[in-house]
């Protein structure tokens, strides 16, 4: 302990405090044992009888030195009182405890090490409330949190490690206690009001927070960004709600303007988010081992949120869908990547999400475009039945847009073309295996340029000649067909319709034949435009493949990311135009 050891009526600080930090500690027996719901409330009423003394006796002799140190000391204690009967009045003395410390700390400073030893029960505390942190009646202690923090971060040097690491799980604590849950289920024009107000302290917070020199190497500051995003994409969505019911063009148009400056703050923060969190773990993933996983997931998460703010700015802001959509496609190719490149596991629920946002901005689109199509018929016919025909489908087309929460102001020229599944996963084989063959003829291989093909196309190049890439080769009568067979070398197999399990069935029987056949590279491009909600599954899945089949390599990817592969490098390789364009095969697998 550290007294001032002046006397008062011929007795020194530590013999006035004697009874008190005997009792003190035989709280504390019982705190360290982790026994604190078995203290007896004797005890606790008597520590608090004898610090009222000694508070009685500071205070006429003025001494704050030692009424802080000592009051700190009490209020700690006591937080353990009711840490099981009120959870809000424990953190409220938590709260007043650390207050007193510091008073005391910046009065006259505590020596370096004594300070970091007195600072670590803070730690402790601040642990045990966390599970309990859903009975805290957090609007009651916001204000007192928020006065703390303010006044401190201002008055304090952080040089200590510790009395940073204190502040940043304090307001973790509020961040994930109070702030994030208070804004996840609103529904009211209120509680939208309300969701400002709490974004603006949340924004003063991490201001407060950011003159802190040492909580720049913790990861609070990334998440009280993500939960300004969150704020954000909650009151995004009641607006749209909002738009879809509303009726008045006037509230509409009021409407659309908070919408576009929603989706500027969701940018805005989802982007902060990412360069925070990115800034904590630069020099962590070297020092900590077992951190490689960890940071790629919520590297994953953030990185997501920035490509979802994209979508929502252009889906409901901009009003363009198209863009919007390529958006979506990006987003599908990063969570490809992830889980087949980084093996990132990623949730069923994160997965629907987007697979259920393109499910309905694809039908959306279609509509869209199969209106524009149709008001085109029904200015070039000539017959009055026929535009009459045309223009009763284009009204009640565009009766069915209202029922989604977008609108389409851009128009671009894009033709809608309509097309069996079937024809099109066939055609699909078709002219990838038109693109690999003139890819053998034209095609460049640099080493230098290591593609995410590089495999693939060195085994198109490595063929004697470019008939020995096969289209729809079936080795026996009773094994499957390989959609493109690359003699002796490799197999690529593309799967255009939805991984279920009877086609997830397929794929171990074309695994088990290329095995079988000695055929060493094996290569799987999928639709993952169909296969969004998929990818966890389908990665699980190539995962145990890929330990049955240890001696092959098996590389999975979009169909998509190959289409694009083949014709940016057969455009390098100034070849003459193909007879199909990019655009016409992605119109064709429906991206």
């Amino acid at each position: 302990m550290c007294y001032n050891m002046t006397s008062f009526n011929g007795k020194t600080s530590k013999e006035i405090e004697s009874k008190f930090q005997e009792l003190k500690m035989k709280v504390w027996n019982y705190i360290l044992k982790d026994d604190h719901e078995n203290i007896p409330q004797s005890l606790f009423q008597h520590l608090e009888d004898e610090f009222n003394r000694i508070e009685t006796t500071y205070d006429i002799r003025d001494d704050k030195l030692n009424l802080f140190h000592v009051k700190h000391n009490y209020l700690l204690t006591k937080f353990y009182e009711f840490f099981n009967k009120d959870q809000t009045i424990s953190m409220e003395l938590l709260i007043d405890a650390l207050s007193f410390l510091l008073e005391r700390h910046l009065l006259r400073k505590y020596q370096p090490q004594t300070f970091e030893k007195m600072l670590l029960p803070y730690f402790v505390a601040i642990g045990k409330i966390k599970p309990q942190a859903e009975k805290i009646h957090w609007n009651q202690i916001e204000g007192k949190f928020l006065k703390f923090l303010d006044k401190y971060t201002k008055q304090l040097n952080f040089a200590s490690k510790n009395l940073g690491g204190i502040f940043d799980n304090l307001t973790r604590l509020f961040f994930e206690g109070f702030y994030e849950k208070r804004v996840s289920t609103f529904s009211t024009r209120g509680e939208y009001l309300d969701a400002n107000e709490i974004s603006s302290r949340v924004n003063t917070i991490l201001s407060n927070l950011m003159d802190v020199h040492s909580s720049r190497e913790t990861n609070t500051i990334s998440y009280g960004w993500e939960i300004l995003y969150k704020i954000k994409k909650r009151q995004l969505h009641y607006l749209v709600r909002f738009n879809y019911f509303e009726e008045t063009t006037e509230k509409r148009q009021s409407v659309k303007k908070e919408i576009e400056i929603i989706t500027d703050d969701m940018c805005r923060y989802s982007s902060y988010s990412l360069k925070a969190f990115e800034k904590y773990y630069k020099n962590r993933i070297s020092n900590d081992e077992g951190k490689e996983e960890d940071f790629l997931y919520k590297k994953t998460l953030k990185e997501l949120d920035t490509f979802t703010a994209s979508y929502f700015l252009y889906a409901y802001s901009k009003l363009d869908i198209l863009k919007a959509w390529n958006v979506l496609d990006k987003i599908k190719t990063y969570l490809v990547g992830k889980a087949f490149k980084e093996n990132v596991p990623l949730s069923d629920t994160l997965l629907e999400y987007y697979g259920e946002e393109w499910s309905v901005l694809y039908i959306f689109a279609k509509i869209s475009l199969l209106r524009e199509e149709i008001m085109k018929r029904e200015k070039s016919v000539k017959q009055e039945w026929q535009k009459e025909m045309f223009k009763r489908i284009s009204l009640v087309l565009e009766e069915e847009k209202k029922l989604f929460k977008y609108e389409l102001t851009l128009k671009r020229d894009y033709n809608l073309k309509i097309m069996t599944s079937q024809f099109a996963g066939g055609f699909s084989e078709y002219l990838i295996h038109d693109l690999a063959q003139k890819f053998y003829d034209f095609g460049p291989l640099d080493e230098q340029k290591q593609s995410a093909f590089f495999d693939l196309f060195h085994c198109i190049k490595t063929m004697s000649t470019k008939d020995d890439i096969v289209l729809n080769k079936r080795l026996s009568q009773n094994d499957p067909d390989i959609d493109i067979y690359m003699k002796n070398k490799g197999a690529l197999f593309l799967k255009n319709s939805t991984i279920e399990a009877d086609e997830m069935k397929q794929l171990w029987k074309e695994l088990t034949l290329c095995n079988n056949k000695n055929i060493k590279n094996v290569y799987f491009g999928i639709n993952f435009v169909k296969n969004i909600h998929k990818i966890e599954y389908i990665r699980v899945n190539f995962k145990k493949m890929t330990k049955e089949y240890s001696e092959m390599y098996i590389s999975v990817f979009d169909i998509k990311d190959l289409v694009e592969a083949l014709f940016q490098e057969l455009e390098r390789s100034k070849m003459p135009k193909t007879t199909f364009q990019k655009m016409d095969f992605y119109r064709i697998l429906d991206y």
